[in-house]
């Protein structure tokens, strides 16, 4: 599978653009159940779920689903974990080590900028392009 860089591209740009404007990050959900009516209204989100819930993901392809209470990862007939992968083009070890709440050592504490920085590290490492 080939890494998508354009993709991993709209994702930090998303992602950014909501480091300092107050959105509840958190690690360890797609997003919670508050997101309705295109208002963010408290919601809180992990970065694939930030991106998720953008114009730009859903531009791309890349959108939350919801089935009742249940929300998740969808683009391009895949779900969740392999929405993740194929959208950008990794492995399932490296989906969970970018996005997994517990690949982070204290993820309760882990902070947006923290995920940022290790998108940036693994895109520099593994395809040796600087961002």
């Amino acid at each position: 599978m080939k890494v998508n860089l354009a993709n991993f591209d709209i994702l930090l740009s998303v992602l950014k653009a909501h480091e300092d404007n107050g959105v509840r990050f958190k690690l360890d959900t797609w997003h919670n159940i508050s997101y309705e009516d295109g208002d963010w209204c408290g919601t809180a989100a992990c970065a694939c779920g930030l991106l998720a819930l953008s114009d730009e993901g859903k531009e791309a392809g890349f959108r939350i689903e919801r089935n009742g209470r249940m929300s998740f990862l969808s683009y391009k007939g895949d779900y969740d974990w392999d929405a993740v992968e194929q959208f950008f083009g990794i492995s399932y070890d490296d989906a969970h080590f970018l996005f997994l709440d517990e690949s982070y050592d204290d993820y309760d504490e882990t902070k947006l900028n923290d995920v940022i920085s290790r998108i940036e590290r693994f895109i520099a490492e593994k395809l040796g392009v600087a961002r």
